[in-house]
């Protein structure tokens, strides 16, 4: 039996927590719809749309084999361009038109009307295209290299292309007349931008400049040269009051545009800037980053989302003994508890630094959390704090309790440490300098007879050889039991201890014999990696969460016998005390449950 459920579209699934403008590939564009509303492109071909303050509404697929992609002003269309240009519906998120093409393209630019568009093409040549008779109104020729950029103006007579050689052309769109060249740049010009009422172009170029043009003189205004590296990106606010100017050295400038002023040099993504836009009211700015959407308000110069920390934490999440609260790290940047009946945020812990796994002790006494390079435990009753654990230099960014509750075992992804704290005094007890002979531990897990620890992980330099370990150690001997070098990210025991699950660093999932550490069974069908695990508390199941964008359970045959489809890669995964639903974190920061499907 199989059953497709999605947090956004299923009744019956719950979800907690709200993603929060992140993606789960890498940000192409940027686009504000006239309501206000924000959609974002990602490489792998997804369209996503936000409400005004960041909350996920829905997505949707288009294409991924496009190398450009374009938004209408109104992001009601888009342009997807390589060598075919097509017209794309976003609200369907279907192609309404495709024009094979001459050459490949390397520029795009929608007009007023998304049925006529101009490409620009890797030997130079500029096209202006009736997408729905499929012909070229004109070709323009003027460059020899390809074209870099290309915008129109506002009154969609006027086209402006840069070209790799360095020059901007201006053409008049109703003859195909060559206005004037612009020259000036001394490097790349990656991105145009045109003032909405104004005669005026601005050029963004790779030799640390933006350059501001009169359009019907064809010569140079002002230069804007106070960015410390090559400028990626640019947009002007629709009241043509702000203009917004990204660099690679993770800087976005705002200007006082009829001051030629400098307002504000806002922190962006540790990435390129590919994509600005501005919201129609002219005060909210939206860049692309990190595989998160960044928002700012452009007259304080403040972020309106905090997210600093999103791409550096996985999220995590765990469910109470009773089944009654869900402990969820939401964006990193808090512990927040949820009554998984109601909804309602019971605990909020907060100002501790990243935070990264957190776990409720087996009773759903406690909850813990790794935070930094040490561990903090509250009362999860009162939200008291019970212990801080004080561990290694490197942070702590995965944990695990003993099925008794006594013991917590953590450990980084950066230091080849394991730590066991005592939960009663926060003492240390163990610590196993290198478990796993050089690798950082992704993921740890007790036995359920509490007397073995098991740790895998991945060695991400490896030329050769091993790719990571699979290791059992035991804590009383204080010595290890076996090591295999499959490389490995999260891992669980069946309740009954005989067998071991570990992923596989080829979206596959292994099962050992715990004793021998012998592979028993490998189980396929994930297209992505694999990226948590979870057996039912009777043992019948073993759920797997990947970044496919699935959540699938088998049998103890191996067999796959459930399936359910979300919006977000599955980073954590857990069984309600019950065994009949589920929790789930996802790479969009949000958590859900869902019933299990078999």
């Amino acid at each position: 039996m199989s059953s497709t459920l999605t947090p956004a579209g299923s009744p019956a699934a719950r979800t907690f927590g709200e993603s929060q403008l992140r993606t789960d590939g890498d940000l192409l564009l940027v686009a504000f719809a006239a309501d206000g509303s924000l959609w974002s492109l990602e490489a792998t071909g997804l369209i996503r749309h936000w409400s005004k303050t960041g909350q996920a509404i829905d997505s949707r697929a288009v294409s991924d084999l496009e190398t450009e992609w374009a938004f209408t002003k109104d992001a009601r269309f888009a342009l997807a361009g390589s060598k075919e240009l097509s017209l794309w519906d976003v609200f369907a998120g279907r192609a309404l038109a495709t024009v094979p093409q001459p050459s490949w393209i390397t520029a795009l630019a929608p007009n007023l009307d998304p049925a006529f568009a101009a490409t620009g093409h890797d030997d130079g040549s500029i096209r202006y295209w009736n997408i729905k008779t499929r012909t070229a109104v004109h070709t323009f020729q003027k460059h020899s290299m390809p074209i870099s950029a290309l915008a129109f103006h506002a009154n969609g007579q006027l086209l402006a292309a840069a070209s790799e050689d360095r020059k901007i052309t201006l053409w008049n769109v109703a003859t195909g007349e060559a206005l004037e060249t612009l020259v000036g740049h001394s490097d790349r010009i990656p991105a145009l931008a045109w003032h909405p009422t104004e005669h005026v172009l601005v050029s963004a170029g790779w030799d640390r400049t933006a350059r501001i043009w009169d359009a019907v003189k064809g010569t140079p205004i002002f230069l804007l040269n106070s960015h410390a590296t090559q400028v990626t990106a640019l947009a002007f606010s629709p009241d043509g009051r702000w203009l917004a100017s990204a660099d690679s050295g993770q800087q976005i400038h705002i200007w006082d545009y009829a001051a030629k002023k400098e307002l504000h040099v806002l922190r962006g993504p540790a990435v390129e800037v590919r994509s600005l836009a501005f919201a129609p009211d002219s005060t909210t700015l939206a860049a692309t980053g990190d595989r998160v959407v960044h928002l700012w308000n452009v007259v304080t110069g403040k972020p309106l989302v905090a997210t600093d920390h999103r791409s550096k934490v996985k999220p995590s999440v765990s469910i109470s003994a009773d089944g009654r609260s869900l402990a969820a790290n939401a964006d990193g940047i808090a512990c927040k508890v949820w009554d998984i009946a109601t909804g309602e945020v019971l605990h909020n812990f907060t100002d501790i630094g990243q935070i990264h796994q957190v776990a409720f002790s087996p009773n759903g006494s406690l909850i813990a959390a790794a935070c930094g390079t040490h561990i903090r435990i509250w009362n999860a009753a009162t939200g008291e704090l019970h212990h801080d654990l004080d561990g290694p230099e490197d942070p702590l960014a995965i944990l695990a309790f003993s099925p008794d509750g006594t013991t917590l075992a953590g450990g980084g992804y950066t230091g080849l440490a394991v730590w066991l704290w005592s939960v009663a005094t926060g003492e240390p007890l163990l610590i196993i300098p290198d478990p796993l002979a050089g690798c950082a531990p992704q993921a740890l897990a007790f036995h359920p007879n509490g007397k073995f620890l098991a740790a895998v992980g991945v060695d991400w330099l490896a030329t050769g050889g091993s790719s990571g370990a699979v290791s059992l150690w035991d804590l009383k001997g204080r010595s290890e039991v076996n090591t295999l070098p499959d490389g490995s990210t999260c891992l669980a025991f069946h309740p009954q201890g005989l067998r071991l699950a570990a992923s596989t660093l080829d979206r596959s999932i292994d099962l050992y014999d715990v004793a021998t550490l012998d592979l028993q069974t490998e189980l396929l069908g994930h297209d992505g990696a694999v990226l948590c695990l979870a057996y039912s508390p009777d043992g019948s199941l073993l759920a797997s969460g990947s970044d496919d964008q699935t959540i699938r359970f088998w049998n103890e045959a191996g067999e796959e016998v459930g399936l359910i489809e979300v919006d977000s890669k599955v980073t954590s995964i857990a069984f309600a005390p019950d065994g009949q639903s589920i929790v789930t974190a996802h790479a969009n920061t949000t958590s859900a449950q869902f019933p299990v499907p078999v």
